[in-house]
């Protein structure tokens, strides 16, 4: 049985401080046929209410039937017995993991046999320190320090994008350009502008990462990237580094990491493939 997709998002469509990019893996995954039959909120760049209207959005504009369920926030994990609504998925599942690990750890405590393995935008293959500005902030991992640490404890089959490798896919003058293209490029676009002119005035650029369309893409086509064996590195501040093929490629101690897992870990990505896959779904819509 072919797995089914589950989008675990905290899409922040159209803010001017946080950013937009899980709009582009939320869509990419919408327009193709391994499509979510439900997408899940959790709260990170924005509030879990706040990124299932905007997940809502993007389903409007394609008049998705996908299911739209509001997950949790980091701040109830340690306080709620809430059990997490779960979507009528047919097994196994997949889960596309956009944000912060906390609805994953409550699946994985409540429901771990529904789920066959989890993709993770998160950690570092390199980093120049252990604190920030050499480290930089593991934003997915520190968000819920006690899911992440729950998640890389338990045996899920976990595939890492780390952050330095995802970087490398950018919303570029060049990628903006052809968003204007097609009517669903210009929706993305009207929401997105004020993330591009934000960066303009902070950082003397306007392009950005696209983080998560990296893990959206592979999950469906992994000839687009570079996947190896490895071993993610779980630090108590929340630094996550990744060591493919085993072999550390930084000088953090990894003895004293507080967990180690085998994983898979994304090292290459096809980055004008990537963009080429996702114009040809945008357009074919």
């Amino acid at each position: 049985m072919q797995p089914e997709i589950r989008i675990d998002t905290d899409c922040a469509l159209g803010s001017w401080n946080e950013d937009p990019d899980d709009s582009f893996a939320v869509l990419y995954n919408l327009l193709g046929p391994l499509a979510a039959q439900s997408i899940f909120s959790v709260g990170g760049n924005t509030s879990a209410e706040v990124a299932a209207e905007n997940c809502k959005q993007i389903c409007s504009w394609i008049d998705s039937s996908g299911e739209v369920i509001c997950g949790l926030n980091p701040v109830s994990t340690e306080s709620s017995t809430e059990t997490l609504k779960s979507s009528q998925s047919q097994f196994p599942v997949q889960v596309l993991g956009l944000g912060p690990l906390t609805n994953l750890a409550r699946w994985l405590s409540q429901d771990a046999h529904l789920i066959q393995s989890a993709w993770c935008t998160l950690g570092h293959i390199k980093t120049s320190g252990s604190l920030p500005p050499f480290w930089p902030v593991e934003f997915n991992a520190t968000q819920d320090l006690k899911a992440a640490e729950f998640v890389f404890a338990t045996s899920v089959e976990l595939t890492v994008v780390p952050l330095d490798v995802a970087k490398l896919l950018r919303v570029s003058d060049e990628v903006w350009r052809r968003l204007g293209e097609s009517e669903l490029g210009r929706k993305l676009q009207a929401q997105c502008w004020r993330w591009r002119m934000r960066n303009l005035l902070l950082k003397a650029h306007s392009h950005f990462p696209a983080w998560d369309l990296v893990s959206a893409t592979l999950i469906e086509n992994p000839q687009l990237g570079k996947i190896e064996k490895g071993r993610l590195n779980f630090y108590k501040n929340g630094l996550v580094l990744c060591d493919p093929n085993y072999i550390a490629q930084t000088h953090h101690p990894r003895e004293i990491a507080k967990i180690q897992k085998s994983v898979r870990i994304v090292t290459e990505i096809d980055c004008s493939g990537i963009w080429n896959s996702f114009f040809q779904r945008l357009h074919s819509f």
